[in-house]
């Protein structure tokens, strides 16, 4: 109950944070739009060698990517195996499988000295055969994710460009194969974006990162790898950090003077906010260390031409002019401005999290103090009335709770006191509230609920806590006396409470470990 009562309140402090910098950041941008308007030509041109130099990083490795399809991959073995594989049984598939990775293991780890991440054989009716990067996933069908896989199965043509896939993401060089001119399935080779950025830090002496859009990675990647290849971006809020290539970043040290990561400065955050929401290529201004600097945002479309990600770089800005000091100035009173005001909303939410804290929730569960019950109760009392809603309660008890208290001690009883509510809040639905009334004793209060449905959400807890094996020192499992009731018109709050007690004890004298309900 408390952590879904903090969660509430921080999502209100979230919103309110991302407004006041939203806010600040349209103010600051109209700022320096008459800065950048004297400065277009000069970006332009920057963005100009990046694309460019972008291409020729391209061009490189899809020059090594035929060369390893022309002289290893597209060979008479390879394609015997692929064409077999079409038809074979999942044994027969398994054994050609091993056969192709045995054969390409020497080329596929040349490729990755060369910066390549994947080697990933399909067949022909767009199912998953060999992932040379991860042996044991295969057989997925990937029509609908790879738009790569997809056009080359039905063009029968060679396709190239960014693609998230089911593990990794990549630049990715997809060639179709055939065996006696018959389309047989298809291989692919990719370059992880890292390898782009290494390239690209050579040609400008620093470093770069990438940035994918949330809904690419969240709508593709299995979701085991997300927390694997992702991390969060507090700053472009929309989009993840490309994990490896962060890593490398910081591991190089290449942010020198702007900050260990450019992203969170927020000057950048201001000034590009807007300007995300295009899903083009741009590029910002910014100073830092009485240094001015550009940073590029590249943008990167996957093979069907939509917007998926940046790559993004930095430069020191030569080109420096009076209106600098002026706008050093005004962003310097907006960035106070943002910091006050976000530091007076955390102080405000740090301070009623610890009065509620203390006010609304048992210390040693979590759950709602039994002070908080009458409020509670009268409040969705008047609701039910008002609306014509049905109200029930669930009361329950661990069973045999003295024994555990007289046998073990109070420690290790508080110990599965506390796991068992959490337990229950964790399989509670969100609008229902749980209350430790005493002792071992809990009250959980389910609004716009009748009876037949509270009896269901006491077998589900009830049954979870049977199955479940504590982590309590000497304690593995436990079992609840449960006693449901619905609302009565007419009757008071503590004839409502009484009769769930009643079934409560009804519960526990015909055998324990039971739900017991009355209308």
């Amino acid at each position: 109950m408390e952590n879904i009562f903090r969660k509430k309140t921080k999502i209100i402090v979230i919103v309110i944070v991302v407004l006041i910098t939203v806010i600040l950041a349209i103010l600051e941008f109209s700022l320096i739009k008459d800065y950048n308007n004297e400065r277009i030509y000069y970006n332009d041109d920057i963005i100009k060698r990046y694309e460019e130099h972008y291409e020729v990083v391209i061009y490189d490795y899809r020059t090594m990517a035929r060369i390893y399809f022309d002289e290893v991959i597209n060979k008479e073995n390879i394609l015997d195996i692929m064409e077999e594989a079409n038809g074979a049984t999942d044994i027969r598939k398994n054994i050609l499988r091993k056969e192709l990775y045995d054969i390409l293991e020497e080329t596929y780890f040349n490729a990755i000295e060369n910066n390549f991440r994947q080697v990933h054989f399909v067949l022909n009716d767009c199912t998953s055969f060999l992932r040379m990067h991860k042996i044991e996933k295969y057989g997925d069908d990937l029509r609908e994710i790879r738009n790569s896989v997809r056009i080359v199965n039905d063009e029968k043509r060679y396709v190239e460009g960014f693609e998230e896939g089911r593990l990794y993401n990549g630049y990715r060089f997809e060639f179709p194969l055939f065996k006696d001119n018959e389309y047989i399935g298809c291989v692919e080779t990719s370059i992880a974006f890292t390898a782009v950025t290494k390239r690209m830090g050579t040609l400008f002496d620093h470093q770069g990162l990438f940035v994918v859009k949330k809904s690419v990675v969240d709508n593709n990647l299995w979701e085991e790898y997300i927390e694997e290849n992702y991390i969060e971006n507090i700053v472009l809020v929309d989009y993840y950090y490309d994990n490896e290539v962060f890593e490398y970043a910081k591991d190089k040290e290449i942010f020198i003077s702007i900050s260990e990561d450019p992203l969170a400065t927020k000057e950048i955050k201001e000034k590009s906010s807007e300007l995300l929401k295009q899903e083009k290529t741009f590029l910002i201004n910014i100073e830092s260390d009485n240094k001015d600097y550009f940073i590029v945002f590249l943008e990167i479309e996957n093979i069907v031409g939509e917007h998926n990600g940046y790559l993004v770089f930095y430069g020191e800005n030569k080109i420096v002019d009076e209106l600098r000091n002026n706008i050093i100035i005004k962003t310097i009173f907006l960035a106070i401005l943002w910091l006050v005001l976000v530091i007076s909303v955390f102080i405000y939410y740090s301070s009623r999290v610890k009065i509620n804290k203390f006010i609304y929730f048992d210390k040693l569960t979590g759950a709602y103090g039994q002070n908080k019950f009458e409020e509670f109760i009268q409040k969705e009392l008047e609701r039910s009335k008002r609306y014509g809603t049905n109200l029930s309660i669930v009361g329950f008890d661990i069973d045999r709770f003295k024994h555990v208290n007289d046998t073990y001690g109070h420690g290790i009883g508080d110990a599965v006191l506390r796991e068992a509510a959490t337990l229950v809040i964790d399989n509670i639905r969100i609008n229902d509230y749980l209350f430790r009334i005493g002792g071992d004793e809990f009250l959980i209060l389910l609004p716009n609920t009748g009876l037949e449905e509270a009896a269901v959400v006491a077998e589900k807890f009830r049954k979870i806590v049977e199955e479940t094996e504590f982590s309590v020192e000497k304690i593995k499992n436990i079992t609840f006396s449960i006693g449901v009731v619905q609302y009565r018109p007419g009757e008071s709050i503590n004839e409502f409470v009484a009769r769930a007690d009643t079934m409560m004890y009804t519960a526990k004298r015909t055998g324990k470990n039971r739900v017991a309900s009355e209308l």
